[in-house]
């Protein structure tokens, strides 16, 4: 029983810490030097105004990106940039936390700057890193403040680009000082219902804990296209990574320890999920989920055999057995919940599985 017991332990461990860090980017790269040049992987425009590394990163005392390597600096028209999750996010909440302050004055009077999203790449199986959905979700905005020489506000927005209103805007900030945002994606189940919300800390404020009701939202999916044919925008049905955004010159944004976790913990340094099993640049999906048919399809990025390991609750194998194709026969799986355990090469993955 105890054997029992400390499995249950270790694969609660294993997918606690398998959900801490789905990224971390604290830009601790040279100056001046592009994020192309360090990981991350242009989605539209070209080499023209590229996203550069900015000099010197940003603090916010408490926060666990604080001071780390410097920051990235969107102030240009031209390139947007996206980088991977370590894996990929279907359910639950995402937080994507991040530092951020203009680098001067806001110039630019558009009321499309939107510098932050979620998002899925066009291909969702073998994604190509540069292609990606066009369901940009849970859009960060930056804006002029009511005083443009002193101020600014962030705003947030589900779907669209441009449609900003009053309650999805926050209150005047200084653009002197540095701010702790919280962008927020929760999955809910059915049509139309997902949701985005922004929290907003201002140095010395307490971030040990979820507040009750974030600064922005929850906003849900927003009409979009042009009168009479406006529609609802879809929601994600997966979540692959985030994309940093250049809308205009005089957008001013510094953006600086982007997390991306799917609990809230902002000052604890977590563990990678490259530690955990999975590796940065590789893609494991496991569909249908709950299986249909006694049958479900596991795809690795990874080329090779599929060593899979199938455990109950209880922590005993039910199924072992080598793959050499993406199919997998549940036929002697009783119905029940299940941990699936996939090994190619020398990574190794662990998903939740359900039989019906």
């Amino acid at each position: 029983m105890k054997k029992i017991y400390l499995f249950i332990t270790l694969m609660s461990t294993s997918c606690f810490f398998g959900q801490t860090n789905y990224l971390v980017e604290n830009f601790d790269y040279t100056a001046a030097t592009t994020l192309t040049a360090n990981g991350w992987n242009i989605h539209s425009g070209t080499t023209t105004n590229p996203v550069a590394v900015n000099s010197g990163g940003l603090i916010w005392a408490t926060y666990i990106g604080s001071n780390v390597g410097n920051a990235a600096l969107l102030n240009n028209t031209g390139q947007d940039v996206n980088k991977p999750l370590g894996a990929n996010v279907a359910d639950g909440s995402v937080y994507a936390s991040f530092l951020f302050k203009p680098s001067a004055a806001l110039t630019s009077t558009s009321t499309s700057n939107y510098f932050f999203h979620f998002l899925k790449y066009t291909n969702e199986i073998t994604p190509v890193f540069t292609s990606i959905n066009s369901a940009f979700r849970a859009r960060a905005f930056v804006l002029q403040g009511t005083d443009p020489a002193t101020q600014f506000k962030l705003g947030l927005n589900f779907n669209a680009a441009d449609f900003i209103t009053p309650s999805n805007v926050t209150a005047d900030l200084d653009i002197t000082k540095t701010y702790l945002v919280v962008v927020k994606y929760t999955f809910v189940a059915g049509l139309l219902n997902d949701s985005a919300s922004m929290y907003v800390f201002a140095e010395g404020d307490a971030i040990s804990t979820e507040p009750v009701t974030p600064t922005l939202g929850p906003i849900t999916a927003t009409l979009t296209g042009t009168v009479p044919n406006q529609v609802l925008a879809d929601d994600l049905n997966i979540i692959q990574g985030v994309a940093l955004r250049q809308n205009s010159l005089g957008q001013n944004a510094i953006v600086d320890g982007i997390y991306v976790r799917t609990v809230w913990d902002l000052t604890s340094a977590g563990t990678p999920l490259s530690i955990a099993g999975f590796s940065q640049n590789n893609t494991l999906k496991v569909y249908p989920n709950p299986a249909q048919n006694n049958r479900v399809s596991i795809y690795s990025s990874i080329e090779g055999n599929k060593e899979i390991t199938l455990f109950d609750a209880n922590g005993r194998t039910v199924l072992q057995k080598t793959m050499t194709s993406d199919e997998l026969d549940l036929t002697s799986v009783n119905k029940g919940v299940y941990f699936l355990q996939t090994k190619v090469g020398d990574t190794t993955s662990t998903t939740k599985l359900i039989v019906n």
